[in-house]
């Protein structure tokens, strides 16, 4: 079923990376060390020329790492101050 979706165009998410890979939660406690603030992983796939999601703004500060294929980012001004 989720290989079906994937074939179709539909991105997978898996959420909270970290409680189940021993590198993402080095990497999480990294993250927090450096910045003293919590850090969590989600991962998304996406099949090429799809879209996780439609345009939209993170209520929290994020950090990407891609670690394959290509994307163009697409960054504008924040709406509030």
């Amino acid at each position: 079923m989720v290989k079906a979706g994937f074939n179709h165009g539909m991105s997978f998410l898996l959420n909270q990376v970290q409680q189940r890979s021993d590198g993402v939660e080095r990497l999480c406690t990294l993250v927090e060390e450096a910045t003293g603030f919590p850090a969590n992983a989600n991962l998304y796939l996406t099949p090429a020329g799809g879209v996780a999601f439609e345009t939209h703004f993170d209520w929290m500060d994020v950090l990407v790492l891609q670690l394959h294929g290509q994307k163009r980012w697409r960054l504008y001004p924040p709406l509030v101050r």
